[in-house]
């Protein structure tokens, strides 16, 4: 299998891994790159086992506990492809860098980002012809692990979405989320 399709299959499939960060995640949009991927995820309340009270745990534990799980599936694909093809080094842009969401308008704008991100770089002319990221599931029925009820009904409706996706991403958002 193609080791970017496999990264794919690892992350966003229903399969064993995917289970795990759905699990500790909503997902609303994702798109896989050659070189790099967006996740627009919602960390959810995880119940901290062996615990009476949450007195003394920070809040960064449970984003710490998700942040290391998901740096160590990508260690794990990256030294997996590297053997595989005779390689050295990161795979993928040098961090893990997260944005705090605190708006709708910030939500749609960041949706309409990832999905066409794959535009902006000129790897296609329409998000939907980009197979690596969520866009087509949230225009579809078929089911999904995603949050797809929820984004549409920020875009008011599947026809919205879709002539938003249109438009072009200002781009004072687009340099800010390369930073």
């Amino acid at each position: 299998m193609n080791p970017f399709k496999r990264l794919f299959y690892i992350l966003l499939s229903d399969n064993s891994d995917s289970k795990h960060i759905n699990s500790a995640a909503d997902t609303f949009a994702y798109c896989l790159m050659p070189n790099h991927f967006h996740f627009f995820i919602r960390l959810k309340e995880l119940p901290l086992q062996g615990l009476q009270t949450l007195e003394g745990v920070e809040e960064s534990t449970i984003e710490g506990s998700f942040s290391k799980a998901f740096s160590n599936l990508c260690n794990g694909y990256t030294q997996a492809y590297n053997k595989r093809f005779g390689r050295k080094g990161s795979l993928f842009v040098p961090r893990f860098k997260r944005k705090e969401v605190d708006s709708l308008e910030y939500s749609c704008t960041l949706i309409r980002y990832i999905h066409l991100n794959p535009v902006i770089h000129g790897f296609v002319k329409n998000p939907e012809d980009w197979i690596y990221s969520s866009y087509s599931s949230h225009i579809s029925l078929k089911p999904t692990l995603l949050y797809r009820d929820e984004v549409i009904s920020w875009f008011d409706d599947v026809s919205n979405f879709k002539a938003l996706h249109k438009e072009k991403i200002p781009e004072k958002f687009i340099l800010e989320m390369e930073f």
